[in-house]
Formats: structure tokens, sequence, C-alpha cells
């Protein structure tokens, strides 16, 4: 239906004012009835009954709007290239080639590994179990061996078509369809020799992925050892040092760290400080690249269920902050950076349980990051576990100086034997707490035997026996 211009409008004034039409041709407009200004004398002739809702007359526009519509819009829509469809058709080939049982399987393996590594449950670093005095583990030998049954089938068929398509080819003559023939062979066995490289490559990008992550959980709880016997073995020295017992309750943190007082371990507190600042920047690098690849509905699902708030990600990004700078060798800054380097590695942790195996394009640009930066955090947390581990071997032990080449004096002599005092009470201090560890471990055993012993005689079929 076309728009109806009533006279005695706006609109009408503003349209007539553009052109030069009879005014006849305009649709009458309401008239409002005039009344009569005398009192007490009616109109001779009635009230005109309003205009009725529905529009009446023939609607008019003019000619020079009706004239000028706008014209229609015109896209440029790019056409898919025949290459890209090709490469997305290669993608998918590529893809499909493993299905969705490898996976699952896969998938399952590494959020198992780590999930039961119990590195996502409390404040990791805090409250461990004492450090083991093994020393680094040995590298695991991670070269696998690059033969296999599959590979070594592949290139014998391979080397025999070869050898068949030769000989069919120039055993009687060259031809221009044999030649055709022959380039089209060569070059659909270097696209299937394509999509097999590829989907080798990324089932050994998994693998290696499954190495790595196994590698970082050992060496998380090295370094979560370390570090943890690192600051128990300074806040005890430092209450040892202020007159306070072990077995007392612990004072406030105040107390232990009074400025007015010289700090003990200064060298193990240099070297928790840089391993706590080494590996937090390796974490937020790795973290925030990580990040890019993971599913984030997965993604904030795990936050959840980890109790990872907002707060608590803006902390632990912070590394050592400015506000820390001013005493970054306190133990209060010590155990607050400890709690950030848990927090950081649980959003690490979060993001590599987020990621996806779905074979899709991007899927061996994803797992190849993941490796890298699981090689870039193992790498970081192995430098910072042999800082502390060194330093912690030092000072379970009390090596004695070498021998001078000068002759010693009486005073030295004498600092000599109660060096290697020291060193003989140390070992024996140790030699006392593997014997309580052997003795605690046969109670337990004792304590569970006596208890299946009283359960095997006071078993229900035994009373009904003895009634």
């Amino acid at each position: 239906m076309e728009p109806v211009v009533y006279e005695e409008t706006p609109f009408a004034d503003y349209l007539r004012d553009g052109g030069d039409e009879p005014q006849a041709d305009w649709a009458p407009g309401a008239v409002t009835p005039e009344l009569d200004s005398s009192a007490g004398r009616s109109s001779p002739s009635p009230p005109s009954s309003p205009s009725p809702f529905a529009p009446t007359g023939r609607p008019l526009v003019k000619p020079r709007f009706r004239n000028k519509a706008p014209n229609g819009l015109h896209l440029q829509v790019p056409k898919p290239s025949s290459l890209r469809s090709a490469s997305r058709k290669y993608s998918a080939a590529v893809a499909a080639s493993i299905d969705r049982a490898d996976n699952a399987k896969f998938l399952e393996q590494f959020r198992y590994t780590i999930i039961a590594s119990q590195l996502l449950s409390g404040h990791s670093g805090l409250g461990q179990s004492q450090l083991d005095n093994r020393g680094p583990s040995p590298p695991t030998n991670e070269d696998e061996s690059l033969l296999s049954t599959e590979g070594i089938l592949a290139s014998v068929l391979a080397a025999l078509a070869v050898a068949v398509v030769l000989s069919w080819v120039l055993g009687s003559g060259v031809t221009k369809k044999r030649l055709v023939f022959l380039l089209m062979l060569c070059a659909a066995a270097v696209l299937l020799g394509q999509v097999y490289m590829k989907r080798q490559w990324l089932r050994y990008r998994r693998s290696q992925s499954l190495s790595e992550i196994t590698s970082f959980v050992e060496n998380s709880h090295n370094f979560d050892s370390a570090s943890g016997a690192a600051i128990s073995l300074i806040q005890e020295v430092e209450l040892v040092s202020r007159g306070y017992r072990l077995s007392a309750p612990l004072p406030p943190i105040s107390r232990i760290e009074d400025r007015t007082q010289t700090r003990r371990c200064v060298r193990l507190r240099k070297a928790l400080r840089h391993s706590f600042q080494e590996v937090l920047d390796s974490y937020n690098q790795v973290c925030t690249v990580v990040n890019g690849f993971a599913e984030q509905t997965d993604l904030e699902k795990y936050y959840d269920i980890y109790d990872i708030t907002d707060f608590d990600m803006s902390d632990a990004r912070q590394g050592l902050s400015d506000e820390d700078l001013d005493d970054p060798e306190s133990l209060r800054t010590l155990k607050i950076l400890a709690a950030r380097f848990s927090t950081i590695r649980k959003l690490f942790l979060c993001a590599l349980l987020a990621l996806d195996a779905n074979s899709d394009a991007n899927d061996l640009l994803r797992w190849t990051t993941a490796v890298e930066s699981l090689l870039s955090v193992n790498s970081s947390t192995q430098t910072a576990h042999a800082r502390l581990q060194s330093i912690l071997s030092e000072q379970d032990t009390f090596p004695s100086s070498p021998t001078p080449k000068n002759a010693l004096t009486p005073g030295r002599e004498r600092w000599r034997a109660q060096l290697r005092k020291l060193n003989s009470l140390s070992s024996g201090i140790r030699g006392l707490q593997a014997k309580l560890q052997l003795l605690r471990e046969e109670s337990d055993r004792t304590l569970n035997d006596s208890n299946e012993v009283f359960e095997s005689r006071w078993s229900p079929a035994t009373t009904k026996h003895a009634h």
C-alpha cells in the first residue's frame, strides 16, 4: 500500500515547495468543524462526521521521489579458489587418517597423567615430603626407534613399485602416454607421501607430548620438594636463631622477619628467589601461548572445578611485583612467590587439559605448541631444581676446606676438626632419620597384620561356628 499525503500537513508543505503539480491531486485532509461563538444558539447544520480510519482517495507521491529510488546493493562475494578448496580437502584427508578411537585414547592418557599427578590439588610446594637426597633424576632416553614394521613394509613396496614402473616405461621405449602416466603416478605418490608423513608426524608429536608431560610431573614434584625443604629450612633456622623451639606454636611472621636482626641462609634465600622468578616468567609465557589453542568452554570448566578465580589469575601473573621488590628475600615474599607459582602452574595444566585432539587442520600445530611449551618449562624447572638441590646438599653436609699449601695454624686446625665433627653429626642424624623411617614402616605393617588377624578371628562365620 502506497503512503497517503494529506493537505495542510507539514510533510505536504515540504513536498509542495519542491513541485509544481496542482493541488487538486492532493487527497482531502480531515477538517475540524468550527463551533459557533454565539451563546444560546446552535449551528444550523450538524457537525460533519470524523474522517474514517482507512485512507481515502488515490495516494499520490511526487514523481521526483519515485524516480530517485536508490539502486540495489551489489556485493562481490569472492568465490573459493580451486587451490584453497583442494588444500581444504587435503587437510581433511590427513585428519581423517587418524580415527576417533586413537584421539580419545590419546586424550585419556594425556589427561590422566595430569590429573593423577596431584599437581592440581592443594598448594603444591608447601608442606610436601622432605627432599630426596638422590639428586636430580637421570634423563630418560626419549629417542625412540625410527624403524617400524609399517615403515619397512612401505619402503619395500615403494621400491618395488618404482622398479616395476620404470621397467615398464623405459623397457620398450618412452612414449608420450607412458610419460604422462609416469608424471601422474609421481604426483599421486607425492601427495600420498605427504599425507602419510603428516600423519606420522602428528602421531610422533602426540607420543612426544605424553613423554614430556611425564617428565614435567617428575620435575614438578622434585622442584616442589626442593622449594618446600628450602622454605622449611629457612624458617626453622630463623626460629632457632631467635630462641624459639620448633615444637612450640609458630610465632607471627613479623617476629621471624624482624629487620633489626641478622637474617640467616642468605645464599639459600637468593637462590630460592631467583628460582621462583625464573619459573614464573617461563610459565607466564607458555601459559599465554597454550591458552590460545585451548577450548575456552573446557578451560572455564576446569577453572571452576579447581577453584581458580580471576583474582588468583591476576595475582599469579604478576610474578615478582613492585611491592615485593622492597624486601624480595623475606620469608613472607618467598611464600607468596611459592603460592603464585602453584597457581600459574595450575593455569598451565588447565590449559593443557582443555586442548582437544579432533584431527582437524590445526591439530599438528596445537600439539607441536604443547610439546614446545612443555620442553621450555621442563628446562627452566630442571635448572631451578638443580640450583636449589646443590645448595641444600651443601647445607646437609659440612665439607672441609681444601688443604692449603701453607702450614696450618692451630686455630685453623681446630676449625677443621670442628667441621669434621659437624659432618659426622649430620651423617648420624641422617642415619637416625633413615632408621626412624624403617621403624615407621615396620610398625605400620605390624598394625595392618594385627588388624587382619583380628578381623579373621571375629568374622561372622567364626562366631556362628562357635555358637
